[in-house]
This record gives C-alpha cells, structure tokens and sequence, in this order.
C-alpha cells in the first residue's frame, strides 16, 4: 500500500474527514499545538523512551518521514482500524 499525503486528500473533503475523523478546518488546528507538544517531549525524551542526555533533539530540512500536515502521522490522526 501506497503511503498517503496531505496534499493527496485536502482537497476531498468527505475522504479527509473519512480518513482522520476530523475535518480540515478542526485538523488545522490541531497541526500547530501538536508539533509543539511533540518538539517539546522530543527535547526531553529519546524515541526508545529513555531520558534525553546528550543529544539534542533536531528535525532536519531534507528529512524523509511525513510533515504534522500529513494525515498519516503517527500521533494526529493514529491508525485506521476497521471492525
């Protein structure tokens, strides 16, 4: 399967509310408080889970995994489950 982006579903609004549960007005509202609260923990924990000791947490220009605009990361929108 194929890996999803933001831009691929802002622009269908019935897909995007499918997809993350909420609409695009509510999750761009969310994108702000969210990348603060995830730079925040990062600068005090290490993805493993342990304390952050000696180097600091940085997200680089060139870097390959999804922006808080895209709807398929991890702590926005969670995992689509079907029941």
């Amino acid at each position: 399967m194929g890996s999803l982006q933001f831009a691929d579903v802002q622009s269908r609004p019935t897909e995007f509310l499918d997809f993350t549960s909420v609409t695009l007005e509510e999750f761009q509202q969310l994108v702000l408080p969210f990348e603060a609260a995830f730079h925040a923990h990062m600068a005090a924990w290490r993805l493993d889970g342990k304390p952050r000791t000696a180097r600091q947490f940085a997200v680089y220009k060139n870097c390959p995994l999804p922006t808080p605009e895209d709807p398929d990361s991890p702590g926005l929108s969670g995992k689509i489950s079907t029941y």
